[in-house]
């Protein structure tokens, strides 16, 4: 018999610090927050800055450099469009400081082998232009996620299928909303698709302030998404989440396992026990 998990809920009264980005950041942690922001913040635009940037906060912290590197990874499979970028700016900072880790996602870990880092990960057959372009052999996926609607519009009309019967966990407007792919959402919302809670839980995840403006304008609820706005550092979002709907507990394990330190501090001020079952190798052994 399968058990049923129970969201415990935030009581908002009971907060001493109402949202998560103006918690106060000790000193101590300071330069880990802002390497976190700058890893998730990385896209083309301004790759170069943030090269710099990292490297002036880990010459001042060389202890911080291997927490960088995971913090990296992670972010790969959390900002997928944005994972060549990752690449260059891993590499960048393992040679500079002379530092490598053991990696776990294999989708990173193919592009950073192709890029000359010595991966102990990667797929077999699968190349780095694969992984980068991210779905690029189904061509509805990868329209959707590029955000490439006069792509999607000649798919859409040179085939007579029901593409939403190929996805068995999102719709096609789910699939938009993770990706922050407005253009194509908004075509789909203007062609009769309609959302759901999933597809809320996808925007929170995607990011993209007039998709989730949209949805919150139509009424649909963003309840309980607390957790995947942590999970995918949208720290904005969250505290967003926390002023406007209902919000379930994030644990300060999970904010840690999540990489989100402003988060984790978040929850220690508001109370919440930071040793709760805490189980992940953290930066807070840094501290």
């Amino acid at each position: 018999m399968n058990s049923i998990s129970v969201v415990e809920l935030l009581d908002k009264k009971q907060l001493t610090l109402k949202d998560i980005d103006n918690s106060y950041v000790p000193k101590n942690l300071v330069d880990t927050v802002n390497v976190e922001e700058l890893i998730f913040n990385c896209n083309v635009q301004n790759l170069k800055d943030s090269i710099e940037k990292l490297k002036e906060i880990l010459n001042r912290n060389k202890y911080l450099v291997p927490y960088a590197l995971k913090v990296m990874e992670y972010a790969s499979s959390k900002r997928q469009r944005s994972i060549e970028q990752l690449s260059r700016l891993f590499i960048e900072v393992s040679k500079e400081f002379n530092t490598s880790i053991e990696l776990t996602d294999v989708d990173f870990g193919t592009v950073l082998k192709e890029d000359g880092y010595e991966s102990n990960v990667f797929h077999e057959e699968k190349s780095k232009a694969e992984v980068v372009q991210i779905e690029s052999k189904n061509i509805v996926m990868h329209a959707i996620i590029w955000d490439k609607l006069e792509e999607f519009k000649q798919v859409s009309s040179q085939h007579n299928m029901d593409f939403e019967k190929e996805f068995i966990e999102l719709t096609l407007l789910d699939l938009s909303a993770k990706y922050g792919s407005s253009q194509i959402f908004k075509h789909l919302i203007s062609t009769g698709h309609r959302a759901t809670k999933n597809t809320c839980v996808c925007a929170v995840e995607g990011g993209n302030k007039e998709i989730i403006e949209f949805l919150a304008q139509k009424r649909y609820s963003f309840d309980n998404c607390l957790t995947k706005a942590i999970e995918f550092h949208r720290n904005d979002i969250a505290s967003w989440l926390l002023e406007k709907y209902t919000c379930e507990i994030c644990s300060i394990s999970k904010c840690i396992k999540f990489m989100d330190i402003s988060a984790a501090i978040f929850f220690a001020e508001n109370g919440f026990n930071v040793n709760k079952k805490l189980s992940f190798t953290s930066v807070l052994h840094f501290s």
